[in-house]
């Protein structure tokens, strides 16, 4: 269930929705492509609000279901024409460059496809009538080399057409990094950051503790806050996560007590921080 979601996705930029398998990605796209209705406030996708005007929504949008209603019996040209009588901008010449350049077969059976491909060809069909916003839920049942063929199709058709806006939905934070400048984290239905992702790890440090200091890791400074504490076992060091307030606060934390390394934190570190059941925090400093 969503619950108070308020973002922004700009304009001509490839946007990250991140979050867990349950966080309500799903949920948010279809709701903003009309395709279940909101129970309460305001969406505009393109200018057009997808609860009053769906079909205008969905025609000047592209969508890439995790997973995607492909007819079995077609195959990608026969699925083509179908889809081109809903579409008045449909292009067959730009469906076929798509087909091409992602490697789809296109007189084969949607019912012989491997997943891979079957996702690629939803990839093809969502662009084909050439959409302002083109929205991505990555089947996250895709092994490692058709998640990034996938993405790579997703990466090439936004650096082709600088006009065209990207939301991708993914629970996978590298992913997210290598399109995406901005970025919606979401967990239990609620927005826990929207922003740039790259202040996230930013504002973060990571630090490696000594197993003899305390169990919750050594009390912080004024303008340090814990986010996530792993406690150490006999085979490595506790980890704490720690926001800083400013560049100072973060040349301070290694000097602290018990604490061998302050380290750079990964975009990985602050999502599982912000996604993550809250932890006990170590105590601050008076």
């Amino acid at each position: 269930m969503l619950r108070g979601v308020d973002l922004d996705a700009p304009a001509g930029e490839v946007t990250a929705l991140l979050g867990p398998t349950g966080a309500g990605k799903t949920a948010l796209l279809r709701v903003l492509l009309g395709l279940d209705a909101r129970a309460r406030g305001e969406v505009s996708v393109l200018g057009l609000d997808p609860g009053r005007d769906p079909l205008g929504a969905r025609r000047a949008t592209g969508y890439v279901p995790e997973r995607p209603a492909l007819y079995a019996s077609m195959t990608a040209v026969t699925l083509g024409r179908f889809v081109a009588d809903l579409y008045p901008t449909w292009d067959v010449r730009r469906y076929v460059d798509h087909l091409a350049r992602l490697g789809v077969p296109p007189r084969t059976k949607v019912a012989d496809l491997p997943r891979a491909e079957a996702a690629r060809l939803a990839l093809a069909v969502a662009l084909g009538h050439g959409p302002r916003l083109l929205v991505v839920d990555v089947p996250h049942d895709l092994d490692a080399l058709g998640r990034h063929q996938l993405l790579l199709g997703v990466e090439e058709a936004a650096a082709a057409d600088r006009g065209l806006s990207v939301l991708l939905a993914t629970s996978r934070p590298h992913e997210a990094e290598r399109l995406a400048r901005h970025g919606v984290v979401l967990a239990d239905g609620e927005v826990r950051h929207a922003g740039p992702l790259g202040a996230l790890p930013a504002r973060h440090r990571r630090l490696e503790v000594a197993s003899a200091t305390g169990p919750d890791g050594p009390p912080l400074p004024e303008g340090a806050r814990a986010r996530r504490w792993r406690p150490g076992t006999a085979r490595r060091p506790g980890e704490l996560l720690v926001e800083v307030a400013d560049d100072d606060v973060a040349r301070g934390l290694a000097a602290l007590p018990g604490v061998t390394a302050a380290l750079p934190a990964t975009l990985e570190d602050v999502y599982l921080a912000l996604v993550a059941a809250p932890v006990a925090a170590p105590a601050t400093n008076a």
